[in-house]
């Protein structure tokens, strides 16, 4: 076939791929963890009109810089409070970040290896779930990527508006996540300046100069953050007081997690080792991880391959590879030796990975390789499949689902083998396409499940009942439910101490365990005027997916009452 239905043929899956992933917009967003208490800091901006102090129940909160809480809280003012307005500016980011990934792929190769690495990029299985689970790696998709290219093409022109350009990315990663970010889009540049024997251009005026533009574009990060802490030694953050908020976003943030010092550190560092972000990265980069390490191992082999000096394009592609994998690996190796360990950080070289493969795919389209690796592909491609078709079995009992599913695989295949036939479809090129129907298919089951969670995840439906009742403050009892206080639209408190919830004037509604209620009840009957007006069961999420699959007969709810106090 030739490159122009190649390029037709990627943007064809990959409009696909966008599309499916649109799903994950509508999806509700569950269970205590990062994302829902991301969006209850935002929700706070909205409420309080406060855009400079970041709070979560009513404490000084200190983990993440402002930007990504920012963008938040901006759509929520623009759509409202909800699920969908939480993801969206996320999800934007992702999209944004497979664009540049387009464009940095064309840099330094060719429309088509752009092209293809914007699908590999926007089919990954982590990146597509991470779109939509949304956390701070996601808007630094969208940032370190375009960060990268805007400074590729500043060390080769001196344009005002790379340097801009370039400033502006990079100090909104710095300020979604810190100065360490500052190494994954720089490590390709300074591996290329040391290959080239070129490393005195890091102390030029040119690129000093841009490193003090980026850190006046942060100001309005290090403002907050002195307005909040500094201004406030009387603050106490994690039990202490005298807290610098401009100390702890240069030092502790990053090099207290590095070496698990700090306010925040990690129980797991004796679960975790080295080797933990290796198979993390292969089965983020799903299904593509196969073509990965057949691209790495031949690509850092073609680095010691001689070239005579007049061979132009192959000393750039060399130059090239240097830059790839010089942004990849230093970042791989720095959280591989680091004491916090969590998989979603692998999303942030995802990027450099999907422009190597495409590389490596492209190559092989033009003969310069040989086809095993797109027959191993499909291989891995069916057992991710069938692999799926399992799980299905263990945890969904709706025969439609199985019906849909195989009548949908047998056209596929008929339609498969009828375009080889005509010579209309290249193998090696369905390999592609099958792989991306195959990961698109895990991702609608993924948000088949997240569906179903939302039937054991008690703070959600609570809020669902609640927000259709007359209008009251709602009091969390030793809940501490992260879903609860987002989705309910009335003003949201939490009390662990019955000496204090007797004392709370009503009306107002209080969530409460039915085993905790029990043991509080001769004190509550102190209260006058109140009833159970509602009952439900619920469950910790990781319980759910443990028994779904071992035994459905089996899972261990809690009873949650509803009790309004008038």
């Amino acid at each position: 076939m030739q490159q122009k239905s190649y390029y037709s043929f990627y943007k064809i899956l990959i409009t696909i791929t966008i599309l499916v992933n649109c799903i994950g917009l509508f999806i509700p967003i569950l269970r205590n963890d990062d994302a829902v208490l991301y969006a209850n800091i935002a929700k706070h901006i909205v409420l309080s009109k406060d855009w400079v102090n970041l709070i979560y129940n009513k404490l000084d909160w200190l983990d993440k810089p402002h930007f990504s809480f920012w963008v938040t809280a901006l759509f929520f003012k623009i759509f409202g409070i909800s699920s969908f307005s939480y993801i969206l500016p996320g999800f934007i980011f992702h999209l944004l970040g497979a664009y540049y990934t387009y464009l940095l792929g064309c840099c330094l190769y060719n429309k088509e290896v752009g092209v293809l690495s914007s699908l590999l990029y926007l089919s990954a299985f982590h990146l597509m779930v991470s779109s939509i689970d949304v956390r701070a790696e996601a808007y630094l998709l969208g940032t370190i990527i375009p960060a990268s290219y805007y400074w590729l093409l500043y060390d080769k022109s001196t344009k005002i508006k790379y340097l801009l350009l370039g400033a502006f990315f990079t100090a909104l990663a710095v300020m979604t996540k810190g100065v360490f970010t500052i190494l994954t889009i720089m490590s390709g540049l300074l591996s290329l300046w040391v290959y080239k024997k070129q490393v005195n251009k890091l102390f030029s005026i040119k690129w000093i100069g841009a490193l003090i533009l980026v850190f006046v574009f942060i100001l309005p990060e290090l403002i907050a953050l002195y307005l909040q802490f500094n201004l406030h030694p009387e603050k106490i953050v994690f039990a202490h007081k005298n807290v610098s908020g401009i100390k702890w976003f240069f030092w502790d943030s990053q090099f207290g997690r590095f070496f698990n010092f700090g306010g925040i550190t990690t129980n797991h560092i004796y679960d975790y080792h080295y080797l933990f972000f290796i198979h993390t990265f292969l089965w983020s980069f799903l299904p593509w991880s196969i073509i990965f390490i057949f691209a790495f191992f031949k690509t850092i082999k073609s680095l010691f391959i001689k070239y005579a000096i007049n061979e132009t394009n192959k000393i750039e592609n060399k130059n090239n590879i240097v830059y790839l994998i010089g942004s990849f690996l230093p970042t791989f190796i720095l959280f591989s030796i680091s004491d916090f360990q969590l998989d979603h950080y692998t999303n942030i070289i995802i990027p450099f990975a999907a422009i190597l493969s495409a590389n490596f795919i492209d190559e092989v389209f033009k003969g310069k390789s040989d086809f095993l690796i797109f027959k191993i592909q499909n291989y891995f491609s069916l057992i991710l499949f069938f692999l799926l078709l399992f799980i299905s079995f263990l945890i969904i009992t709706n025969k439609n689902f199985y019906i849909i599913t195989i009548i949908c695989f047998i056209i596929l295949f008929v339609s498969i083998i009828l375009k080889i036939r005509s010579g209309s479809l290249n193998y090696n090129l369905l390999s592609i396409g099958f792989s991306v129907i195959v990961i698109n298919l895990i991702f609608i089951f993924t948000m088949f499940i997240n569906i179903l969670f939302s039937k054991y995840d008690e703070g959600y439906k609570i809020a669902k009942y609640l927000n259709n009742q007359k209008g009251l403050p709602i009091i969390d009892y030793n809940l501490n439910s992260l879903t609860l206080e987002f989705y309910a639209r009335e003003p949201y408190l939490r009390i662990n101490n019955v000496a204090k919830l007797i004392k709370y004037p009503g009306p107002y509604y209080l969530i409460i365990k039915k085993d905790e209620f029990i043991k509080i009840k001769p004190q509550f009957n102190k209260i006058n005027d109140y009833k159970i007006i509602w009952q439900t069961i619920g469950m910790p999420i990781d319980k759910v997916v443990r028994n779904l699959i071992i035994d459905k007969q089996q899972l261990i709810a809690n009873e949650y009452i509803v009790i309004q106090k008038n």
